[in-house]
């Protein structure tokens, strides 16, 4: 089984296998790829300073201790730079997008203000 980037199960047959796709809820795939691609617009948009190390933190899944000696800072400056990104980041994108939670999880509507629209 291959997964695209949104997490969407694409299963791959051989000759002698029949194809079944899975049921895919498109809708709930775009949005989850919309948000992650307002996510990246924004990221990139805060200063270089934090958007390396949220980077690093976020995307990159790196050990803070990683990231300090990455970038030859004390861990509490790491620790203090992911957690300014992370409070600036959740103002960004609280300006661009518009978040519902339910049982079935979160739901997120991309306004398209940040400049992350599926068009550029």
């Amino acid at each position: 089984m291959i997964t695209t980037a949104v997490n969407v199960p694409i299963v791959v047959a051989t000759n002698s296998e029949q194809l079944h796709a899975p049921e895919v809820d498109w809708a709930a795939a775009y949005s989850e790829q919309q948000l992650n691609r307002c996510i990246n617009t924004l990221i990139q948009d805060l200063p270089a300073h934090v958007s390396n190390i949220l980077i690093d933190s976020e995307l990159q899944q790196l050990k803070q201790q990683q990231i300090a000696d990455k970038y030859k800072l004390s861990l509490p400056a790491v620790k203090s730079r992911i957690k300014r990104g992370r409070e600036q980041l959740k103002t960004k994108l609280q300006a661009c997008c518009n978040f519902t939670f339910a049982a079935q999880g979160m739901d997120a509507e991309c306004k398209n203000q940040c400049g992350c629209s599926a068009d550029s």
